[in-house]
């Protein structure tokens, strides 16, 4: 496997430790953000932008299966275009400069992907917001008409000593009333580390992703599911409310957002120790999604 790893002329936005990769892990002259472009790919379909689980093997084999460039970067609106036009250089991929991507940020980084798919639906195949926004910040947050035609799964968990659950549920709740295809998946057990929410993000990404390349969706033919009793059922056939109804891409996600938010909080249940301070990485400059 062909690995190589080039240190930057220029200091990073983000500082990154990095372990064992797949595929090619950069930060090239000029470079404002790390990449990953796994091994074997010839076109490149998408950007997957990332902050605090940039190493997850999950997402990474995720990025390979659908051939996307993972970038550690969530930041101001204005830099995300620089990043991919310095990136498609460095990775001799032209593609790159021009194409659609993925937006996955944890915490304060939660705020900056509502804020990108908000300002730039045109360009964003999906985002994740997990453990966010807060309280303080859900108010500020706009949701213009391109904005809810962008899937968005957030991921608020019970146990989170940082980001009240009423908080994204009440951006949820925003967004469904005007019929955006969002999803609430609540985790009983978890913290404020992102880790948990991993399993179901997945599966969801990978049904959406299949649903928006390479062309757009037909949100019609996904799921819904009840966000209070967890009841799920095709869109056409969904007995509930489905503007208080968390939009699910296709039945096999259903099933597994039914078994995540349903599952019994166990005594000790999620991460040991304290919860990681809020906001990840150092923030950039701009603050996410300025």
């Amino acid at each position: 496997m062909n690995r190589k790893l080039i240190y930057p002329s220029v200091a990073s936005l983000v500082v990154l430790m990095m372990g064992t990769m797949m595929g090619t892990h950069a930060q090239q002259p000029g470079s404002n953000a790390p990449y990953i472009l796994p091994d074997g790919v010839k076109v490149v379909k998408g950007a997957f932008f990332i902050t605090s689980s940039y190493r997850f093997k999950e997402y990474k084999e995720l990025a390979a299966k659908h051939d996307l460039v993972l970038i550690q970067f969530i930041g101001p609106l204005a830099a995300y275009q620089k990043v991919l036009t310095q990136v498609a250089k460095d990775a001799k991929h032209p593609e790159i400069e021009h194409a659609n991507y993925i937006c996955w940020g944890h915490s304060a980084g939660g705020v900056g992907v509502a804020k990108a798919a908000d300002k730039l639906p045109e360009r964003m195949i999906a985002g994740c917001i997990i453990r966010s926004p807060n309280e303080k910040d859900e108010p500020k947050l706009e949701i213009s008409k391109g904005m809810q035609k962008v899937p968005l799964i957030l991921t608020p968990a019970l146990r989170d000593g940082f980001v009240p659950v009423s908080a994204p549920t009440a951006l949820f709740e925003r967004g469904r009333k005007e019929d955006a295809v969002w999803t609430l998946a609540i985790e009983p057990g978890g913290t404020h580390a992102p880790e948990g929410a991993t399993n179901i993000v997945v599966a969801w990404l990978d049904a959406v992703i299949k649903m928006r390349l390479p062309a757009d969706a037909d949100y019609a033919k996904g799921w819904l599911g009840d966000v209070k009793t967890f009841d799920v059922g095709a869109f056409d056939s969904f007995k509930g409310e489905k503007a208080k109804a968390a939009w699910l891409p296709n039945e096999t996600v259903a099933k597994q957002w039914k078994m995540y938010v349903s599952a019994a909080a166990k005594p000790g249940a999620g991460p040991k120790g304290p919860q990681p301070q809020p906001g990840g990485p150092k923030a950039q400059p701009g603050g996410p999604g300025a």
